[in-house]
């Protein structure tokens, strides 16, 4: 007893800290309330009509619930909810990027199936949540640095409101180069990288507590706790956990050369803490080596060796470094102090995130890095190192309060205002999904009474809205025709995920004049026939434009699969349910040659046809 009471008195929620952690408190709960601006503004605008859909502001959050609703609803981690697909009764499926990465799914999908709450209100509370969490870890992580709480709660909200801006965008789209679009708030996007986003700050401050621990069980813990949270990040995502990685290098690097006076022991408990990380890893190549054989070619894996040092977030860290080198030859900064080693540590990692394939030779989607991590580790390494300038160089060494409330202002400020773009860039998509959802929810009742071989095998048709069918595995346990995330798992081969779109673009309508004009059908035409890599700018490292000669001959090959399409591809795969408006302008003509339809249940703005084959 003796014992726990002590160890509670060690926890840093004492009521004597109180003072110390409630900025800290304070900034989150003010983060959280902005985070949930987007979501707000949705209410607001869908009122009474709300059907309980939560604000998507990226495309990418629909795949991501869409998996999590599958493993609410008791299916295996290797599943694809678009094709209906289940490991081990369809054979053995491959891992996919989803499937790897775990750890959010279940993390958010077990406390659902508890509370009996479904995936959109668990998208909508995750947003404030990880808000919180993420400015709390980076107020931990400078208070263990700076032991100034007024510093940790303006870097805190500083790092978290800034991000959009220190990935660059305006000097990409004003200086030259691949301008690729802008993310407002990215770290929030759901789940990835927002459920292990603070986690990445929370080991960065662990790695801290396990360099300055003098007594032996604080040595252990810090070290343990790092390791255990680094695993977390491998199966959560990719590019959180190899920033770690790239931390974990930076920081034996930055004590290696700036050689404080504990250098030795400081590269002794490193290299115990790269020992632990070991098993995570080789269990993260164990899992990779069962992935899909496209997985590569669909995620825009490059090999290259080419650096890549002109990011923005690069370039800033390029600066830092150069500071604190300059700093330290001329005896500005004193090797003593700890803080500038992991100043240069910030400033390190980005660099290598960026580079590793001058060694490694393959690079994916570095663009990521720049949206997702690299941008706020480059914002924390500037706090550090103009915090050591400051102390340095200004008398008194105190930072006034008035300049940290203005930073903490215009923090605040800028945040909010991406919030509030974000919340309305978006409603448009957002109003569809939650329009649809009365009819979806009613797909969920009749899926619950089909047996379970039928209801993951009849798939769903919408023949006028992408949208539909890439959010209706949201709440819906039917297999869709064709998705437009329906890449991120891997139960098609590209030709088959092709094959199916061609199919869905046939039932809509869709002719050449279409696919040549600048539409949202052309858009994933192109995705379909060349892949993200080759259509999004700035994906990969070796991006190359999509020629004129390369279209028409995907144009001719579409209208080709048109004039051949046959019984035979009319049923592989069988349709079993069209959705569709119930404005009346839906054109059935081409499901109508090949299925019965019947007469259809309306369901809110929705009508649910059954369909059968014809004989």
């Amino acid at each position: 007893m003796q014992r726990f009471v002590s160890a509670l008195s060690k926890l840093p929620f004492r009521r004597q800290d109180w003072r110390r952690w409630r900025l800290g408190i304070y900034a989150a709960l003010t983060f959280a309330l902005i985070s949930l601006i987007p979501q707000a503004n949705f209410w607001r605008v869908r009122g009474h009509e709300w059907h309980g859909a939560f604000y998507t502001y990226h495309p990418d959050e629909t795949p991501y619930a869409a998996y999590v609703n599958s493993l609410i609803e008791g299916r295996p981690r290797r599943n694809d909810p678009y094709t209906g697909r289940i490991d081990g009764r369809d054979g053995s499926l491959p891992e996919s990027l989803l499937s790897i990465q775990f750890v959010p799914a279940y993390s958010l999908a077990i406390p659902a199936r508890v509370l009996q709450i479904s995936v959109m209100t668990v998208f909508i509370l995750l947003q404030p949540l990880v808000a919180a969490a993420s400015v709390l870890a980076i107020f931990w992580l400078m208070m263990l640095v700076t032991s100034d709480a007024r510093v940790a709660a303006t870097v805190g909200l500083l790092v978290v409101s800034m991000g959009g801006l220190a990935r660059g965008q305006w000097f990409v789209r004003n200086l030259g180069g691949i301008a690729t679009p802008y993310i407002y708030l990215p770290f929030l996007r759901r789940y990835e990288p927002a459920f292990a986003f603070p986690l990445f700050f929370l080991f960065c401050a662990l790695v801290w507590l396990m360099l300055r621990s003098r007594a032996r069980r604080d040595l252990i813990g810090s070290t343990v706790a790092a390791a255990l949270l680094f695993s977390a990040l491998v199966f959560s995502y990719y590019f959180l956990w190899t920033a770690a990685a790239a931390f974990v290098v930076s920081i034996i690097c930055a004590t290696a050369i700036v050689r404080p006076e504990t250098w030795q022991r400081d590269l002794r408990r490193l290299a115990q803490l790269s020992a632990l990380l070991a098993p995570a890893l080789i269990a993260y190549a164990y899992f990779l080596s069962q992935r899909a054989a496209s997985i590569d070619l669909q995620q825009a894996l490059t090999r290259t060796h080419a650096p890549d040092l002109l990011r923005p977030p690069a370039v800033l860290c390029g600066i830092l470094l150069l500071i604190l080198i300059v700093g330290l030859w001329r005896g500005i900064f004193s090797q003593r102090d700890h803080s500038i080693v992991f100043a240069g540590a910030f400033a390190l990692a980005p660099l290598i995130m960026f580079n590793q394939q001058v060694l490694t030779g393959r690079s994916l989607q570095p663009i990521h890095y720049e949206q997702f991590v690299a941008n706020y580790v480059s914002l924390v390494a500037f706090a550090l190192t103009a915090l050591a300038v400051w102390q340095r160089r200004s008398l008194p060494r105190k930072i006034p309060a008035l300049l940290l409330i203005a930073i903490s202002f215009v923090s605040i400020a800028r945040a909010s205002e991406e919030a509030w773009f974000a919340g309305r860039g978006r409603v448009a998509f957002s109003t569809i999904v939650d329009e649809s959802r009365p009819a979806v929810l009613r797909l969920a009742e009749l899926g619950a009474v089909e047996t379970n071989e039928r209801a993951n095998t009849v798939l769903v048709l919408s023949p006028v809205s992408f949208v539909v069918t890439d959010t209706l595995c949201m709440t819906a346990p039917q297999p869709v025709l064709w998705a437009v995330h329906m890449f991120s798992f891997s139960a098609l081969t590209p030709a088959e995920n092709k094959e199916r779109f061609y199919q869905q673009l046939y039932y809509s309508g869709v002719e050449q004049q279409t696919l040549r004009a600048a539409t949202i059908e052309q858009t994933y035409f192109r995705l379909a026939n060349f892949g993200w890599e080759r259509v999004i700018p700035g994906l990969n490292a070796n991006w190359r434009p999509i020629t004129d000669a390369e279209e028409q001959v995907a144009l001719a090959d579409y209208q080709k699969f048109v004039d051949t399409f046959d019984q035979r591809r009319a049923e592989q795969p069988a349709l079993g349910y069209v959705l569709a408006p119930a404005n009346g302008d839906t054109d059935f003509s081409r499901v109508d040659r090949w299925y019965e339809r019947d007469a259809g249940e309306r369901v809110g703005a929705y009508v649910i046809y059954r369909v059968k084959p014809r004989t």
